[in-house]
């Protein structure tokens, strides 16, 4: 036994926040979004990693669910390691992309940079010397005390662009410098020889091949050197090479980033300070590194102080970022005072085989004048902010947010593209926050007063360590453009296949086809203007869109039906019909109207076409009483064709004309009850619609609107 359509719903109270918020769900959902973040690949902040994600596709409204969580974990933790192990100067490429209406699609990979190929792109980001102009005063300063500069030859390991090699060079030292770069080596090598400079230039890596190393060297420098090492190991092997190159006597002077008394640096920190060229440093991994190899303690200076005191004037700082690296603050984002690491000059002398002195960590500090040497203590969690602050600093992001225009939103729509970089630390100013709301508010309103089917496009990119730039743009779209790119993606389902169930149910009151026309308003593709046409009615067809227009004159020719097709707005029709009419239909139509004035319209038309006695069949979302709709709904629900109306407008647009009510009927209970098993539902975005849950994410039964049939009669009189 069929069902009985529901009638009108009894008026029940709903929960303003709990629609809005059902609302935005939907408005999320119709986003669109892609992207790139790229991040410095430190595997033992991975969850760190997973938070920032987490919060770029949450704001798209397609948070991870817990399975996904995992998932996605794994996939990092994989990547990460794969990275890093690959180089330290490794990063991970995160690139999502979601639909409007689809679920968020991502893909994580690697992207492993080798040491050589980091440094080279630094070539051409400056015109200033890359490394400074000046050779390194610590450095200067060792060479002074070497006695005759021709007979004290100097190994230069990491020579970079050569600005200790070739200053060595020009005082009379024989210089072997050493740069597994090939273009810091070509530069080097082009400098020596213009000016005729005893410099002999190795480019490989000496600690595998030593053969050319053959002189005894009086100095072996390696300045900024160490902050690229990967570990204990290879501070290990820059000793055994002093100690085998090195003459009896002869210096060993390097920097590297080393760790105060009483900080036991964590994993991240040693990762990410690789990322950083500041590889961290505890003063006992130094003695181990020098452990058993003729080796005595020097000097431990702060390479910041004595730099600062020793270079000419006006070449501290050597390098705008100079400051900062050396004093540990590009691994943490703090204050000098707090920081538990910075980059220290140690000098080593090379004893009689076997008759070194030990050196111990206590050494290491207690020729350390410079500091405190009494041991501190950190706070290991502001730590580990602080280093994820910088790790933040130096991620990438760029990409695109595709929004429907609902200026209404505006504040919603603000929070969710800024909600991102939040997470990432570059907040706005107020000034900033200020003028961007009013822009985009500008490009939303123009964006929906042309039409409701327009969109915004707000287009980003924050590159490593610099401030977020984005355009916002409007997308405008018309109603029959939306209409033909539907089409195009489902010409087969676009409304279904049958004629609406409640209009054949009318067939019996409509009179002899012979004797009655029929007005189609909105007619589509044509499913209920041809099927009344093979009942033998004489149909006047009105569709906007071109190509739908196009199909259904087509159709109506290859059939030989008597379906007159007009390509017209509905409301600039009126002069080309052919009234009276016993059907005007409007099935579909009104949720494409901007305010209850087109519907007000649509009634006086369909008043003055009909014949006495004529029905007006249209369906119309209509909201349940006690639903006060908020400005927000109704352009929402112009955007997704569901303009949904209130009682009192429908009385206020039906006010003095001569139309009465002659059946209100749900839309998904009639179709659902009268069509075939087999063309229900008839497309699969028809129960949403027609249930209103396409613009609340809520269950029908608790949905504040839904799509009714309307039967209207035009009275006699």
């Amino acid at each position: 036994m069929a069902k009985k359509p529901r009638k009108a719903p009894r008026a029940r109270r709903l929960a303003p926040s709990l629609v809005h918020g059902a609302m935005l769900r939907r408005v999320l959902q119709r986003t669109a979004v892609a992207g790139i973040v790229k991040i410095p690949a430190v595997p033992a902040l991975v969850d760190e990693y997973l938070a920032i994600c987490s919060a770029f596709f949450a704001a798209s409204g397609r948070a991870f669910s817990a399975g996904e969580l995992e998932e996605a974990r794994d996939t990092l933790a994989q990547k990460l390691n794969e990275a890093f192990a690959g180089s330290p100067r490794s990063k991970i490429a995160i690139k999502f992309q979601a639909l409007a209406a689809r679920p968020l699609a991502y893909e994580i990979a690697s992207e492993i940079t080798p040491l050589s190929d980091a440094y080279e792109k630094w070539i051409g980001t400056t015109d200033a010397p890359l490394f400074g102009a000046h050779p390194d005063a610590r450095v200067w300063a060792l060479a002074r005390e070497l006695g005759p500069r021709t007979e004290s030859p100097v190994l230069d390991l990491g020579a970079g662009t050569g600005r200790n090699a070739l200053a060595l060079a020009r005082e009379g030292h024989p210089v072997d410098a050493v740069e597994i770069t090939p273009k810091f080596a070509e530069l080097i090598a082009a400098e020596a020889q213009k000016e005729q400079l005893d410099v002999r230039v190795v480019c490989r890596d000496v600690f595998r091949d030593r053969s050319e190393l053959d002189r005894p060297y009086r100095l072996m420098l390696a300045s900024e050197v160490a902050p690229d090492f990967r570990g204990v190991s290879e501070l290990r092997q820059l000793f055994e090479l002093a100690a085998a190159v090195l003459a009896e006597g002869g210096y060993l002077v390097f920097n590297i980033h080393l760790a105060v008394q009483g900080y036991t640096p964590e994993k991240s920190a040693r990762e990410f300070s690789q990322q950083c060229y500041s590889a961290l440093f505890t003063a006992s991994e130094v003695v181990e590194g020098a452990s058993s190899l003729p080796f005595e303690l020097v000097s431990n200076d702060s390479v910041y102080d004595y730099e600062r005191a020793h270079l000419p004037e006006g070449a501290w700082p050597p390098t705008p970022w100079y400051e900062n690296w050396i004093r540990g603050l590009d691994v943490y984002e703090l204050e000098q005072s707090e920081c538990p690491v910075e980059l220290r000059w140690l000098v080593f002398r090379k004893t009689a085989a076997n008759g070194g002195a030990r050196v111990d960590s206590q050494a290491l500090f207690g020729l350390a004048h410079d500091q405190d040497k009494r041991a501190r203590r950190f706070d290991s969690g502001a730590l580990r902010q602080a280093l994820v602050r910088r790790l933040k600093g130096r991620a990438a992001v760029a990409g695109s947010i595709t929004l429907p225009a609902v200026p209404a939103l505006l504040d919603p729509f603000l929070e969710l593209c800024v909600a991102p970089f939040r997470v990432l630390e570059r907040d706005f100013s107020a000034s900033e926050v200020a003028q961007g709301r009013q822009h985009f508010q500008q490009v939303l309103s123009e964006a929906f007063a042309g039409s409701p089917r327009s969109n915004v496009i707000v287009e980003y990119e924050a590159p490593m360590s610099a401030d977020l730039k984005y355009t916002v743009t409007a997308d405008p779209v018309s109603l029959a453009s939306a209409y033909e790119e539907w089409f195009e993606r489902a010409p087969d389902g676009l409304f279904g296949s049958q004629p609406d169930a409640r209009v054949l149910s009318l067939e019996s009151e409509l009179g002899l086809p012979s004797e009655n026309r029929v007005l189609d308003l909105g007619a589509g593709l044509g499913r209920n203007a041809l099927e009344l046409a093979r009942r033998g009615y004489a149909v006047d067809a009105v569709e906007l869109t071109p190509k739908f227009a196009e199909l259904l004159a087509g159709a109506a020719a290859r059939e030989k039906l008597d379906v007159r097709v007009l390509e017209r707005d509905l409301f600039q029709c009126e002069r080309e019909l052919r009234p009276p009419y016993r059907l005007v239909l409007a099935s579909g139509v009104t949720g494409d109207f901007r305010d209850s004035a087109a519907l007000r319209e649509l009634f006086a038309l369909a008043a003055r076409v009909l014949a006495p006695g004529g029905l007006l069949l249209l369906s119309a979302h209509v909201a349940l009483e006690g639903y006060a709709p908020e400005l927000a709904a109704s352009e929402w629900a112009q955007q997704n064709s569901a303009l949904f109306f209130t009682r009192g407008e429908l009385a206020n647009a039906l006010a003095g004309l001569p139309l009465e009510l002659a059946g209100d009927d749900s839309a998904f209970d009639f179709e659902e009850t009268h069509l075939p098993e087999s063309a229900w539902p008839p497309t699969p975005e028809y129960p949403e619609w027609a249930s209103g849950t396409h613009l609340y994410a809520l269950e029908r039964e608790h949905s504040p609107i839904e799509l009714r049939w309307l039967l209207y009669r035009r009275s006699v009189s």
